[in-house]
């Protein structure tokens, strides 16, 4: 039977003495969360994640992962020997503890925004595009962005990844899987640190997706600001003794009857239109705007007393 996947987790530097208990036991807890955390992200259908931790040597510490169902022999033998199997390994790389992935990790885009992310845009490809400034950006996978995101990963990767380095007698990091070490290795020093200190304790930037709400009704106006040459952008309409309405006119016929005289409009004339009003929402940011599609009835307000001048 298949083991799962075994990570080599290993400290760097001087640590012949070896490294107090009570300090490298909460670093290896959180290390095995982050990896259940990220798992339950990225594959929430898939089976639990155990995740086992032994000395081998001073400072190095292999890492058993496994998938399993808690009910029968014979399903863990057929789970672990399916694609999803293959989800380990993925999440791992994912995260960007190991090298085998063409993207950009985790580790990495932290790295690069120094923990500081300004400002998220959703791409049609289902990327995302990171901004850590104005100008400076970076595009991650969908599966990226959802552990960036994720309040529990920003809890558990520091203590779990950074605090090491912090050590005085720990220089480095490095990790890879176990018997393919050259393909999957990589390795972090302490240039990290402050950068996922800093994404640790940083607010989220609000994902900047546009969502839209549509209500299309029918109502009676009155004009208050209208365009004599028939154009079609900011009118305003009295809905109601104390409502004013902006609105677009996309009624071409109704427009052109402007254009020509047909139409002339006074604040006393009424109009049964038919409206769409669109709520636009980005963020915590929420817009509304109407347009009249359709002017289905016109009804000529009182005539007003010609006036004449001199």
């Amino acid at each position: 039977m298949r083991k799962g996947v075994d990570l080599i987790y290993k400290l760097n530097g001087d640590i012949e003495e070896g490294i107090n208990v009570f300090e490298l036991s909460p670093i290896l807890l959180s290390f095995g969360k982050l990896i259940n955390e990220a798992h339950n992200i990225l594959y929430p259908d898939d089976k639990e994640v155990a995740v086992n931790i032994k000395p081998f040597q001073k400072g190095s510490f292999e890492i058993n992962i496994l998938m399993f169902p808690k009910d029968h022999v014979q399903q863990l033998i057929n789970f672990v020997n399916s694609d999803r199997g293959k989800n380990i390994t993925a999440v791992l790389t994912y995260l960007g503890f190991i090298s085998q992935f063409s993207g950009v990790t985790l580790i990495q885009v932290i790295s690069y925004l120094k923990g500081k992310l300004k400002r998220v845009e959703p791409l049609d490809s289902g990327e995302y595009r990171y901004y850590s400034d104005d100008t400076s950006s970076i595009v991650v996978t969908k599966e990226v962005n959802a552990l960036y995101q994720n309040c529990h990963i920003q809890q558990t990767i520091y203590n779990g990844f950074a605090k090491p380095l912090e050590l005085n007698n720990v220089e480095s990091i490095e990790s890879f899987i176990k018997n393919d070490e050259e393909k999957t290795k990589v390795v972090y020093n302490k240039e990290i640190v402050p950068s996922i200190k800093a994404y640790s304790a940083a607010e989220m930037p609000i994902n900047e997706q546009e969502e839209s709400v549509e209500n299309v009704r029918t109502i009676w106006v009155q004009p208050k600001r209208v365009s004599v040459e028939g154009e079609k952008n900011s009118w305003s309409f009295r809905t109601g003794p104390d409502n004013i309405m902006t609105a677009n006119i996309c009624d071409d016929s109704f427009l052109e009857k402007i254009k020509d005289g047909s139409i002339r409009l006074s604040h006393t004339d009424r109009l049964l239109v038919e409206v769409t009003e669109k709520q636009n929402i980005r963020g915590i940011n929420v817009t509304i705007s109407n347009d009249i599609t359709k002017v289905k009835k016109y009804v000529k307000g009182p005539e007003q007393e010609e006036l004449k001048f001199d």
